[in-house]
């Protein structure tokens, strides 16, 4: 350890076949995911959800997300 240390003995980091080679590379060609086109939905109307919701007993915020199913308060 001493000697290597000192720069008396070369210790090689990678067997002479890699080093004397020129290294080869072929670039690979990835197959890029498209994924299948959604089917077109007409715009939610979420005033009508509102309504539906307040006169079914539900509570939801005059603006904002629509809480999914089982999050809103019910007022009946």
């Amino acid at each position: 350890m001493p000697s290597v240390l000192a720069g008396r003995t070369r210790v090689p980091l990678f067997p002479k076949s890699l080093t004397e080679q020129t290294p080869q590379f072929t670039p690979s060609h990835p197959v890029l995911y498209k994924p299948a086109p959604t089917p077109d939905q007409t715009p939610t109307d979420t005033n009508a959800i509102r309504i539906w919701a307040q006169a079914n007993g539900y509570s939801v915020p005059p603006r904002g997300r629509i809480p999914p199913n089982g999050s809103v308060n019910r007022t009946v």
